[in-house]
């Protein structure tokens, strides 16, 4: 992972997905294109693939995606959302972005609503593009990176097996 990473400068923005399939890749290219500085990386594939600043890296595991994500400096997710199976997702890669308490640039998807102190929620290209420079502003040691990890926590599988075990417990009792 390391020797991937050494491959692509920083900063770094992620999208932890495989392939680009269920993204607005007008604004993906677009967006990569406005910022030639920044390098923008997806998954899929045999071997790394390069075009300008966009990084097409192979899948990895779990544990090396989290390691990867934390080497990062930006969550992206401009999905498209004029799919309606797109539109009402909760992509479990927030989550795993939120691990590292990093910032997000996101399509404004129905269901991070709940989350907008914690993300940049976004419509158009102008508001991609403003998310993605306060992202890379904001300061290492903010407050809310760690009200991102804190997120990351509670949804956690050992945090949601716990509470899944409680509930089985309470019901075989009542039972």
């Amino acid at each position: 992972i390391d020797k991937i990473l050494m491959q692509i400068p920083q900063p770094r923005l992620i999208y932890a997905g495989l392939g680009l399939n269920r993204l607005n890749k007008s604004i993906y290219i677009d967006i990569s294109i406005r910022f030639p500085c920044y390098s923008f990386v997806s998954f899929g594939g045999d071997s790394m693939i390069k075009e300008g600043n966009r990084y097409v890296v192979p899948a990895i595991s779990k544990q090396e995606m989290l390691y990867f994500i934390s080497q990062c400096k930006v969550g992206f997710m401009p999905y498209d959302i004029t799919d309606p199976h797109n539109l009402h997702c909760v992509p479990l890669k927030l989550f795993d972005y939120f691990s590292a308490g990093l910032p997000v640039v996101s399509s404004k998807l129905l269901n991070l609503s709940q989350y907008k102190e914690l993300l940049f929620l976004c419509e158009t290209k102008k508001d991609f593009e403003s998310g993605i420079e306060k992202s890379l502003k904001e300061e290492i040691d903010s407050e809310v990176r760690e009200k991102r990890k804190i997120v990351y926590q509670s949804h956690s599988t050992n945090k949601t097996s716990d509470a899944f075990e409680r509930c089985i417990r309470e019901l075989l009792i009542k039972s």
